[in-house]
């Protein structure tokens, strides 16, 4: 709630300097509570402020709401606490308010893609969210503790930014997955950071757990952080892998990134942490007859068995294990063509690497 007055004061401030630099007349904005009932409020020339919910937690953005922002740079609040779903608000009619800010102490599944004129929207849920929204508008998702395949699901979006929390019970695997895309590909830059909390094991055996799957098609660039924070261990067989990590280049994605956690040993004595062991990643570049592949730039930061497919590649820049006696390496990278030669493949392959690692084979 402090970060959705936070957003709304910035963007107050940031209109009232662009009038005063323009030399014009400064517009108080509005202020509207919306209620349980029918609301058809259109703002002002001022940055207008809209609550779509009661003090207590209960949604106010209700079936037949008309909210118009007009003009100014307008901001809707929305903070329940129960789960919200805009998606089954009937008649719900948003047009330009140019920020939403949406939070809910359980899931959210929301489409913004018909708010004409949005052009930030920032979410937090505590569960699973579901988002889809326009090429011209950016997105920034937190998701805390979600669970299954619809952990964190995004479809469209300019930029977008998902950052996604979790904590396991005890001897527990995450089934979460995380995707960004499959459906309706982001039209600019994907950011996704996964930190995956394994805490102490109590089963006193060996607990072979994975944390949860990551999948992005399409964007501009891609950058995916996958981290697992291990608890104390019990078994030389407890072992935290990171979850498979997957990218559609899509022929629009220029360079990928993808770092993770750094592999560590296996459990020996009392007080030591479970094993991390990394994951496989796979990036696929898009070779057709209409379109031609773009992945130019791959870098990688502690890795288990990676392959790349595409004939736009040109530099691998690879970080792998330590180099100290007790480092593990990281993977291998195997790097293929695409199926189709539209593009044609580069004569050069620059590859930096630094660390411990496995083969790399073009």
């Amino acid at each position: 709630i402090t970060t959705q007055k936070d957003t709304a004061i910035a963007n107050v401030d940031a209109s009232i300097a662009a009038a005063v630099a323009a030399g014009q007349p400064i517009v108080e904005g509005q202020t509207f509570a919306l209620t349980a009932g029918i609301d058809n409020f259109t703002g002002g020339a001022g940055a207008d402020t809209f609550t779509g919910n009661k003090a207590d937690g209960t949604l106010y953005v209700t079936a037949l709401d008309t909210l118009d922002g007009a003009g100014g740079d307008d901001t809707l609040n929305v903070v329940t606490t129960a789960a919200l779903n805009t998606t089954t608000i009937a008649g719900l009619s948003i047009k330009n308010i140019e920020n939403a800010n949406l939070t809910s102490t359980g899931a959210i599944t929301s489409s913004t893609a018909t708010w004409a004129g949005l052009e930030d929207l920032t979410t937090g849920s505590t569960g699973n969210s579901t988002l889809t929204s326009a090429a011209t508008t950016n997105v920034i998702a937190t998701v805390l503790n979600p669970t299954g395949a619809g952990a964190a699901t995004i479809n469209g979006g300019k930029d977008v930014t998902l950052t996604v929390t979790d904590t396991n019970a005890a001897d527990t695997a995450s089934s979460n997955a995380v995707v960004v895309g499959t459906t309706t590909n982001a039209a600019g830059a994907v950011v996704v950071s996964q930190t995956e909390n394994f805490v102490a094991s109590a089963n006193a055996g060996a607990s072979a757990l994975a944390s949860g799957t990551i999948r992005v098609d399409g964007g501009t660039s891609v950058n995916i952080t996958s981290s697992i924070v291990s608890g104390a261990g019990d078994d030389a067989g407890d072992i935290n892998t990171t979850g498979a990590v997957t990218v559609f280049g899509k022929g629009t994605v220029t360079d990928v990134t993808v770092s993770q956690s750094a592999a560590t040993a296996a459990w020996a004595n009392a007080g030591d942490l479970q094993k991390i062991t990394n994951g496989a990643v796979n990036i696929t570049d898009l070779n057709t007859a209409t379109k031609t592949d773009t992945i130019a730039t791959v870098t990688l930061s502690n890795f288990g068995t990676v392959g790349i497919t595409g004939n736009a590649l040109t530099t691998i820049n690879a970080t792998g294990g330590s180099t100290a006696a007790t480092g593990i390496a990281s993977g291998t990278i195997t790097v293929g063509q695409s199926a189709s030669l539209t593009t044609a493949a580069p004569t050069e392959l620059t590859i930096n690497a630094t660390g411990k690692m496995g083969a790399i084979t073009d």
